[in-house]
């Protein structure tokens, strides 16, 4: 009888084991799906990175003692001068 009980003991004890193991297995799957999907994520945003960032072409400055029309008169300026390289650039 003892016999009995400790192989039922044992093939419940195997059952939990399987059953721990089966699910290691599946957050493991899981993280390495998560891990794949975020590098996707990451390489999609990195292809739309323009290739000249070390460009010498002309560049935003921003001056604190600006007030706030001189600011955008000179943010318009200075867009209209990157523009230009940028479209002179793509020829």
């Amino acid at each position: 009888m003892t016999a009995l009980i400790l192989d039922v003991l044992r093939v419940a004890a195997l059952g939990l084991a399987v059953m721990f193991l089966w699910d290691v297995w599946r957050l493991i799957r899981k993280a390495i799906t998560a891990i794949d999907r975020d590098q996707d994520i990451m390489d999609a945003v990195e292809t739309h990175e323009p290739d000249d960032d070390d460009d010498d072409g002309p560049q935003f400055t921003i001056d604190m003692s600006w007030d706030e029309q001189t600011a955008v008169l000179e943010f318009i300026e200075q867009f209209r001068e990157v523009k230009t390289h940028y479209e002179r650039r793509q020829q």
